[in-house]
Protein backbone atom coordinates (compact mmCIF):
# COMPACT_ATOMS: atom_id res chain seq x y z
CA UNK A 1 0.00 0.00 0.00
CA UNK A 2 1.45 3.31 -0.72
CA UNK A 3 2.32 5.78 1.76
CA UNK A 4 0.77 9.10 2.46
CA UNK A 5 3.62 12.02 2.79
CA UNK A 6 2.36 13.48 5.75
CA UNK A 7 2.81 17.37 6.08
CA UNK A 8 5.86 18.49 7.81
CA UNK A 9 5.46 20.09 11.24
CA UNK A 10 6.54 23.42 11.61
CA UNK A 11 9.68 24.32 12.78
CA UNK A 12 10.08 26.12 16.05
CA UNK A 13 11.57 29.46 14.48
CA UNK A 14 8.62 29.22 12.13
CA UNK A 15 5.47 29.06 14.89
CA UNK A 16 7.89 32.12 16.28
CA UNK A 17 6.92 33.99 13.19
CA UNK A 18 3.54 32.92 12.51
CA UNK A 19 2.96 34.00 15.93
CA UNK A 20 4.51 37.42 15.88
CA UNK A 21 2.66 38.28 12.68
CA UNK A 22 -0.66 37.36 14.09
CA UNK A 23 0.87 39.62 17.16
CA UNK A 24 1.09 42.44 14.48
CA UNK A 25 -2.38 41.71 12.98
CA UNK A 26 -3.89 41.74 16.23
CA UNK A 27 -2.18 45.06 17.16
CA UNK A 28 -3.42 46.76 13.93
CA UNK A 29 -6.63 45.39 14.11
CA UNK A 30 -7.22 47.30 17.72
CA UNK A 31 -5.78 50.34 16.31
CA UNK A 32 -8.33 50.93 13.09
CA UNK A 33 -11.28 49.71 15.66
CA UNK A 34 -10.05 52.83 17.95
CA UNK A 35 -8.94 55.41 15.12
CA UNK A 36 -10.00 54.53 11.93
CA UNK A 37 -8.05 53.10 9.32
CA UNK A 38 -7.30 56.04 7.95
CA UNK A 39 -6.28 57.93 10.96
CA UNK A 40 -3.66 55.21 12.67
CA UNK A 41 -0.21 55.51 11.43
CA UNK A 42 2.25 52.49 11.13
CA UNK A 43 4.56 54.24 14.61
CA UNK A 44 1.19 53.51 16.35
CA UNK A 45 0.78 49.81 15.35
CA UNK A 46 3.96 49.16 16.23
CA UNK A 47 4.03 50.67 19.77
CA UNK A 48 0.38 48.72 20.35
CA UNK A 49 2.67 45.42 19.08
CA UNK A 50 5.35 46.71 21.16
CA UNK A 51 7.67 45.85 18.36
CA UNK A 52 10.38 48.02 16.73
CA UNK A 53 8.54 49.93 12.93
CA UNK A 54 10.89 47.99 11.42
CA UNK A 55 9.80 44.89 12.70
CA UNK A 56 6.53 45.52 11.52
CA UNK A 57 8.74 46.44 7.99
CA UNK A 58 9.90 42.85 8.19
CA UNK A 59 6.25 41.48 7.75
CA UNK A 60 4.40 43.90 6.13
CA UNK A 61 5.61 46.63 3.73
CA UNK A 62 2.63 49.28 4.46
CA UNK A 63 -0.35 50.02 6.60
CA UNK A 64 -2.29 48.73 3.53
CA UNK A 65 -0.56 45.48 3.26
CA UNK A 66 -1.74 45.40 7.23
CA UNK A 67 -5.82 45.57 6.17
CA UNK A 68 -5.41 43.69 3.66
CA UNK A 69 -3.78 40.92 5.76
CA UNK A 70 -6.26 41.16 8.92
CA UNK A 71 -8.88 40.45 6.38
CA UNK A 72 -6.93 37.15 4.74
CA UNK A 73 -6.62 36.17 8.40
CA UNK A 74 -10.79 36.82 8.73
CA UNK A 75 -11.32 34.60 5.88
CA UNK A 76 -8.38 31.51 7.28
CA UNK A 77 -10.52 31.35 10.32
CA UNK A 78 -13.47 31.71 8.73
CA UNK A 79 -12.95 28.37 6.73
CA UNK A 80 -11.45 26.90 10.06
CA UNK A 81 -14.60 27.73 11.75
CA UNK A 82 -17.24 26.53 8.87
CA UNK A 83 -15.15 23.08 9.88
CA UNK A 84 -15.41 22.75 13.75
CA UNK A 85 -19.02 24.08 13.25
CA UNK A 86 -20.22 21.97 10.52
CA UNK A 87 -18.07 18.63 10.11
CA UNK A 88 -16.65 18.26 13.72
CA UNK A 89 -20.20 18.47 15.09
CA UNK A 90 -22.23 15.74 15.82
CA UNK A 91 -25.97 15.73 14.57
CA UNK A 92 -27.53 15.72 11.13
CA UNK A 93 -27.25 17.78 8.22
CA UNK A 94 -29.64 20.23 9.74
CA UNK A 95 -28.75 20.33 12.95
CA UNK A 96 -25.02 20.55 11.78
CA UNK A 97 -26.01 23.49 9.67
CA UNK A 98 -27.73 25.40 12.39
CA UNK A 99 -24.95 24.89 14.52
CA UNK A 100 -23.12 27.17 11.86
CA UNK A 101 -25.43 29.50 11.34
CA UNK A 102 -25.36 30.29 15.33
CA UNK A 103 -21.45 30.36 14.88
CA UNK A 104 -21.58 32.64 12.47
CA UNK A 105 -23.54 35.25 13.90
CA UNK A 106 -21.61 34.85 17.38
CA UNK A 107 -19.14 35.98 15.15
CA UNK A 108 -21.04 38.78 13.99
CA UNK A 109 -21.90 39.97 16.74
CA UNK A 110 -18.27 40.19 17.78
CA UNK A 111 -16.70 41.60 15.07
CA UNK A 112 -19.11 44.28 14.12
CA UNK A 113 -17.31 46.96 14.48
CA UNK A 114 -14.19 45.36 12.53
CA UNK A 115 -16.81 45.20 9.31
CA UNK A 116 -16.54 48.71 9.42
CA UNK A 117 -12.97 48.58 9.07
CA UNK A 118 -12.94 45.97 6.22
CA UNK A 119 -15.30 48.76 4.52
CA UNK A 120 -12.28 51.08 3.84
CA UNK A 121 -10.77 49.05 1.73
CA UNK A 122 -12.41 50.48 -1.49
CA UNK A 123 -9.77 53.60 -0.38
CA UNK A 124 -6.94 51.04 -1.23
CA UNK A 125 -4.98 51.52 -4.15
CA UNK A 126 -1.95 49.36 -3.23
CA UNK A 127 -0.07 47.47 -6.27
CA UNK A 128 -1.06 44.28 -7.37
CA UNK A 129 -4.49 44.99 -5.25
CA UNK A 130 -6.62 43.24 -7.78
CA UNK A 131 -4.63 39.82 -7.82
CA UNK A 132 -4.14 39.86 -3.66
CA UNK A 133 -8.55 40.64 -3.93
CA UNK A 134 -8.84 37.41 -5.92
CA UNK A 135 -6.53 35.31 -3.92
CA UNK A 136 -8.69 36.49 -0.74
CA UNK A 137 -11.64 35.65 -2.73
CA UNK A 138 -10.70 32.02 -3.21
CA UNK A 139 -10.98 31.92 0.62
CA UNK A 140 -14.81 32.05 0.72
CA UNK A 141 -14.52 28.87 -2.09
CA UNK A 142 -13.02 27.29 0.78
CA UNK A 143 -15.32 28.33 3.17
CA UNK A 144 -18.42 27.34 0.73
CA UNK A 145 -16.63 23.56 -0.27
CA UNK A 146 -17.03 22.48 4.06
CA UNK A 147 -21.15 22.36 3.79
CA UNK A 148 -21.19 21.47 -0.17
CA UNK A 149 -19.60 18.38 1.09
CA UNK A 150 -22.65 17.60 3.77
CA UNK A 151 -24.84 19.13 1.29
CA UNK A 152 -23.43 16.19 -1.59
CA UNK A 153 -24.07 13.70 1.31
CA UNK A 154 -27.34 14.78 1.42
CA UNK A 155 -28.18 14.42 -2.06
CA UNK A 156 -26.49 11.46 -2.59
CA UNK A 157 -28.60 10.29 0.25
CA UNK A 158 -31.98 11.02 -1.28
CA UNK A 159 -33.14 13.29 0.98
CA UNK A 160 -32.77 17.15 -0.70
CA UNK A 161 -32.79 18.22 -4.48
CA UNK A 162 -30.21 17.27 -6.82
CA UNK A 163 -28.72 20.56 -7.52
CA UNK A 164 -25.27 21.85 -7.70
CA UNK A 165 -24.31 21.20 -4.09
CA UNK A 166 -21.28 24.04 -4.30
CA UNK A 167 -24.16 26.74 -5.45
CA UNK A 168 -26.51 25.66 -2.51
CA UNK A 169 -23.41 26.36 -0.25
CA UNK A 170 -23.01 29.56 -1.54
CA UNK A 171 -26.59 30.41 -1.26
CA UNK A 172 -26.68 29.04 1.86
CA UNK A 173 -23.63 31.03 3.48
CA UNK A 174 -24.85 34.40 1.49
CA UNK A 175 -28.25 33.90 3.85
CA UNK A 176 -26.28 33.34 6.60
CA UNK A 177 -24.08 36.56 6.23
CA UNK A 178 -26.41 39.19 4.73
CA UNK A 179 -29.53 38.76 6.28
CA UNK A 180 -28.47 36.92 9.41
CA UNK A 181 -25.36 38.71 9.93
CA UNK A 182 -27.10 41.56 8.45
CA UNK A 183 -30.12 41.86 10.49
CA UNK A 184 -27.76 42.08 13.71
CA UNK A 185 -26.25 45.55 12.21
CA UNK A 186 -27.16 48.98 12.76
CA UNK A 187 -27.96 50.09 9.95
CA UNK A 188 -29.84 46.90 8.65
CA UNK A 189 -33.75 47.86 8.37
CA UNK A 190 -34.91 44.60 9.79
CA UNK A 191 -33.48 44.29 13.65
CA UNK A 192 -33.37 40.71 15.17
CA UNK A 193 -31.29 39.86 17.82
CA UNK A 194 -32.16 36.67 18.61
CA UNK A 195 -29.58 34.20 17.16
CA UNK A 196 -31.83 31.49 17.63
CA UNK A 197 -34.85 32.90 15.55
CA UNK A 198 -32.85 33.88 13.13
CA UNK A 199 -31.29 30.23 12.50
CA UNK A 200 -34.86 28.88 12.86
CA UNK A 201 -35.61 30.90 10.37
CA UNK A 202 -32.51 30.27 7.97
CA UNK A 203 -32.57 26.58 8.62
CA UNK A 204 -36.37 26.09 7.43
CA UNK A 205 -36.20 28.59 4.90
CA UNK A 206 -33.13 26.55 3.22
CA UNK A 207 -33.79 23.28 3.66
CA UNK A 208 -37.59 23.26 3.48
CA UNK A 209 -37.11 24.74 0.01
CA UNK A 210 -34.45 22.09 -0.76
CA UNK A 211 -36.38 19.00 0.42
CA UNK A 212 -37.15 16.09 -2.24
CA UNK A 213 -40.28 15.80 -0.78
CA UNK A 214 -41.52 19.07 -1.50
CA UNK A 215 -39.46 18.72 -4.56
CA UNK A 216 -41.87 15.42 -5.80
CA UNK A 217 -45.24 17.08 -4.30
CA UNK A 218 -45.12 19.67 -6.80
CA UNK A 219 -45.70 17.07 -9.06
CA UNK A 220 -47.05 14.46 -7.50
CA UNK A 221 -49.99 16.98 -6.00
Amino acid sequence: MEEVESTPKPSRKELEKLQRKREILNAAKACFLEKGYQNTTLDEIAQRAEFGKGTIYNYFESKEELLLGLIEQFMKDGVVIAEEAILHFPGTAREKLTNYVKTVLKMGTEHEHFHMVISEIHSLRTQGFEDRMKSIGKLFEDIWKVPARLLQEEIDAGRIKPKNPFYMACMFDMMVRVFGVGTQQDKFPIKISDHDEIADLIITTFFDGMSIHSYEGQYNG
